[in-house]
């Protein structure tokens, strides 16, 4: 029991980080995914040990039921981005549900601090602290993530690096070919004809040798 109320404790630790670095990072890259994927795996241990820890009620109690919606929130955050549905909300779904689920982190948290105060009422100090980071990680989440989505579907999502190379022959290809024909433009619109111009830039090295 002992050794499993640490690993709860340090897998609490890690997802507390690692949520916040994630929530705070830029979405949508290689980065982003690695630190989620430690988010999400601290949780899934964290609410697993939860479940096996009955040392406050010595059966299954209010707290083993926190444990599974936790446990339901993180799943259901990681549903989205693994089968890309709903086709084009998924992004919408899986911010809600991560936030939420590191919001319930923090509420568990700050339950598991405050209850250690000296004099502190057991339940009292549990909902209150529940309530107060709910109300504010709801208010936070409400501002903040409409931002995010915003930002994340304004770039190729999950595509960093250099162009791939076939397409930067296409492009290099696309503007060679493409050089005739703004040339003659240009120059039709000086007045003057393609093959004047021609002429007048393969004469134009024996004129600078006459003169000099």
């Amino acid at each position: 029991m002992y050794l499993t109320g640490a690993l709860h404790v340090a897998l609490a630790l890690v997802a507390l980080v690692s949520g916040l670095v994630m929530l705070l990072m830029r979405k949508g890259t290689p980065r982003h995914r690695k630190i989620g994927w430690v988010y999400a795996v601290s949780m899934l241990g964290l609410n697993a040990t939860a479940l096996l820890i009955y040392r406050l009620f010595g059966r299954f109690g209010p707290f083993h039921v926190a444990a599974l919606i936790s446990l339901l929130t993180i799943i259901a955050g990681l549903i989205p981005p693994m089968l890309r549905r709903p086709r084009r909300k998924w992004p919408e779904h899986h911010a809600y549900w991560m936030n939420w689920s590191y919001v319930g982190l923090c509420a568990a948290a700050a339950s598991e601090v405050t209850t250690r105060l000296p004099a502190s009422p057991f339940w009292w100090t549990v909902i209150g602290s529940t309530l107060v980071v709910i109300a504010v990680g709801g208010h936070m989440i409400n501002s903040r993530v409409p931002i995010a989505l915003q930002r994340f579907r304004g770039r190729p999502p999950f595509r960093t690096g250099r162009q791939h190379p076939p397409r930067r022959l296409a492009a290099v290809f696309r503007s060679v070919t493409t050089m005739p024909t703004c040339f003659s433009s240009a120059h039709r619109s000086a007045g003057a004809k393609p093959h004047q111009a021609r002429d007048r830039l393969m004469e134009t090295p024996t004129t600078v040798r006459t003169s000099a």
